[in-house]
């Protein structure tokens, strides 16, 4: 259903076929993939198989999978009293329709979405070695993987504050040294990057990053927040999000405000930090939301902490777990409901863009090869 993933798969023939990392045959060496790393990947299964179907869906679902395995462990380290609500946090990826679609378009989206929940999840576990990589693989995935490294440190950074100003110290949950072993790896895998980039391009990102800001520069930030952002995040498929989210947002915020640290500070640092990147950089989230759909994960996380917070309320209120969970039933029934109505929409939709590219690159494509001789000069959209 998308276009770009010719992109990655003719870099990857090319590394096989040629031995070079471009474009045109052996032609013209470029960083003109946004994520090498799934180029890589993509080469490795060339060696298999030459079929671009069969390697784009193994690499994009199995990725999907492993998103949603890492989903239910990170959720499970903020829920484990209510392991309910960590199964539905993992459910409600699971039959998220878009990233469903996205798992089977060829692009390496359900990869990042997988590297930023394991990286969280390690942040989280403290499991320093494996955060390290981890977040360096992120950056060979998207360069926006950076976001992550940031919000990380200034959830750390936060959350010292806070604690430097109680009366009575706590037990330190992470200290300075710990972090600088994660990093130090990361920053190691990064400078790699940076000169494989800047070897092929003379730039330290990928060249696409240039041409995309060059493109959309001139876009509406205002349309973007309006459209891209608010107008995606709440469409019908999250409408069980948005007030469960909101409220975890105010007492999240609250919280820092009466400095207080809150687990759950890091996911809307992430949400606020790659929305504001895309904001001021490249405000346009490209096809189905692509470039802001890592954010779900965090957005589902935050909104199912609220329906923590609103059963417990209920509970409190009522005196009785009865009809919180009654309540909280009806919640579980109509979001997984909803998702899988959305999925069906969402899976028609996937049919027809498939059948508009196959008749308009596809065939066209096929019909030039058949019927025009092979010096012919042909000038082609995209």
């Amino acid at each position: 259903p998308l276009d770009d993933s010719s992109i990655h798969l003719t870099f990857a023939r090319n590394l096989v076929e040629y031995g070079s990392f471009s474009y045109y045959k052996n032609q013209l060496a470029t960083s003109g993939s946004t994520s090498p790393l799934y180029t890589f990947i993509l080469a490795g299964f060339y060696l298999f198989s030459k079929n671009e179907f069969i390697i784009s869906y193994i690499i994009g679902i199995s990725s999907f999978a492993l998103a949603v395995f890492f989903m239910f462990r990170l959720a499970n380290l903020h829920f484990a009293t209510a392991k309910w609500l960590a199964v539905l946090c993992a459910l409600l990826l699971a039959i998220q329709p878009i990233v469903n679609l996205i798992a089977v378009s060829g692009m390496e989206t359900t990869m990042f979405i997988a590297l930023v929940i394991t990286s969280i999840y390690n942040y989280k576990k403290k499991n320093w070695k494996a955060l390290g990589i981890s977040l360096g693989v992120l950056l060979w995935c998207r360069p926006d993987g950076l976001v992550l490294w940031a919000a990380i440190l200034a959830d750390y950074l936060i959350w010292m504050i806070l604690e430097n100003n109680k009366k009575i110290k706590k037990e330190v949950r992470i200290s300075a040294r710990e972090l600088i072993t994660p990093f130090s790896i990361a920053a190691g895998m990064a400078v790699c990057y940076f000169l494989f980039n800047y070897f092929l391009s003379g730039s330290l990102l990928p060249n696409t990053f240039g041409s995309k800001l060059a493109i959309y520069e001139g876009k509406s930030r205002a349309e973007f927040l309006k459209k891209d952002v608010w107008e995606y995040f709440t469409a019908p498929e999250f409408v069980m999000y948005i007030v469960p989210f909101l409220l975890s947002v105010i007492i999240i915020i609250n919280g820092v405000i009466r400095k207080k640290y809150s687990e759950f500070l890091i996911y809307l640092i992430f949400l606020a930090g790659l929305i504001f990147v895309y904001w001021y950089f490249l405000p346009f989230s490209s096809s189905f939301g692509r470039y802001l759909m890592p954010l779900i994960p965090s957005y589902i996380i935050i909104a199912i902490y609220g329906v923590r917070i609103i059963s417990e309320y209920l509970k409190d209120k009522f005196r009785s777990s009865h009809a919180g969970n009654l309540i909280l039933t009806g919640y579980f029934a109509a979001a997984i409901i909803l998702g899988i109505i959305y999925l069906n929409s969402t899976s028609q939709l996937y049919t027809d863009i498939c059948k508009y590219y196959k008749v308009r690159h596809v065939a066209a494509g096929n019909w030039i090869n058949k019927n025009t001789p092979p010096d012919a000069i042909i000038a082609t959209h995209d």
